[in-house]
């Protein structure tokens, strides 16, 4: 058997078994379940990428220019070190119109949400291996793929919000 218990003292010391009695009317049984604690890792073995907000004021500025349409990119397949959210796109306009009780936080959960849902696609797609066709183009087509998929989710997203802070 065993039983997961959160250890909130500071020092690690010598914790006594746990002891259980189990009774019914007619039987008694008494358990005693040794302890062992654990320690944590202190810190998680992951890297996360770092989130950036892009704006309509630089869309611009960018190669290939940034639209209305596009939710958000990862600038880089080889390694997910950042992930451009673009706060101006069409599903953030849209939850500016839903009738919600904190807007701010919508706001927060749509790029949260975004942001979780880049991670999962770039893990999904960073394999993808488009051979055969004559693509001329220099854009990666995974681009492509992924600008596609995160404005389907995104509108998804966008529905869980409205069931979420009506």
């Amino acid at each position: 058997m065993s039983i997961r218990l959160r250890y909130k003292d500071e020092q690690v010391k010598r914790v006594d078994d746990i002891k259980i009695t189990i009774k019914d009317h007619k039987n008694s049984f008494e358990l005693v379940i040794p302890t062992e604690i654990v320690l944590p890792e202190n810190e998680p073995q992951v890297d996360l990428p770092k989130p950036e907000t892009v704006v309509r004021a630089n869309w611009a500025n960018e190669t290939p220019e940034w639209d209305v349409n596009c939710v958000a990119r990862i600038p880089s397949w080889k390694d997910l070190k950042r992930i451009r959210i673009n706060v101006d796109s069409k599903p953030f306009e849209d939850l500016r119109k839903i009738s919600v009780s904190d807007r701010v936080a919508a706001k927060d959960v749509l790029f949260k949400q975004i942001y979780l849902n880049s991670i999962w696609m770039f893990l999904e797609f960073k394999d993808l291996n488009f051979n055969g066709g004559n693509n001329a183009s220099t854009v990666d087509p995974r681009e492509d793929v992924f600008e596609k998929a995160i404005r389907a989710s995104t509108k998804m997203a966008i529905q869980n919000i409205k069931k979420l802070l009506r």
